[in-house]
């Protein structure tokens, strides 16, 4: 099991103080928690017991807050494990969800660069061509029309069929990946189980 699991369970689904923001990028660092009480602020860093500690090499030691602490939960020492651990089906949904978590957003902004590249695309290398503003706006508005749900391989052959249009028209340098393709190098990276509800 990752140690993020531990992590993003506990930013994304406890209850938390409206004054505790989370997940924030901080010098090299990105803050689990940052609690913020009057004029003061203090960090508060989800931590496994084999890195307890390690919140002190950060460079936001140095200030400005008024307390850092570290929030402890038990290492897994999988060296002194008889055989493997099995995870209780809760715990192993509560995983894949987590993992989902990530390649859902992956997904999101390989998707959104697709449309950004096209659209300078069309202000840049192909001003003036009359055939790629509208292959451009196609594929974008199939992108945007994908449901928030499982994707068919009808609706992924759509925006395939669109994205490879809109690439027939440009050089091949600047030819942007098809969805299927991107769906392929999620699902290979996240190493995701069953069909993925993006």
């Amino acid at each position: 099991m990752r140690h993020s699991l531990i992590e993003d369970q506990v930013t994304n689904n406890a209850a938390r103080p409206v004054a505790a923001a989370h997940q924030v990028p901080r010098q090299d660092a990105i803050l689990d928690f940052i609690v913020t009480h009057g004029l003061q602020q203090g960090v508060v860093d989800v931590t496994s017991s084999g890195q307890a500690g390690h919140v002190r090499d950060k460079s936001y030691n140095e200030g400005p807050f008024a307390f850092i602490w570290e929030s402890i939960y038990p290492s897994i020492d999988f060296a002194n494990l008889a055989a493997p651990p099995v995870l209780a089906p809760a715990l192993a949904a509560a995983v894949q969800a987590s993992i989902r978590q990530r390649a859902n957003a992956k997904m999101g902004g390989m998707l959104l660069t697709v449309k950004s590249n096209l659209e300078l695309f069309e202000q840049g290398i192909m001003h003036g061509n009359g055939h790629f503003p509208a292959a451009r706006l196609q594929a974008r508005n199939d992108i945007n029309g994908l449901p928030n749900a499982v994707w068919t391989p009808i609706q992924v052959g759509v925006v395939d069929v669109s994205i490879a249009a809109a690439n027939a028209l440009l050089p091949g340098y600047a030819a942007q990946p098809l969805l299927s393709a991107i769906i392929g190098w999620v699902r290979g990276r996240y190493n995701l189980l069953g069909n993925p509800h993006w």
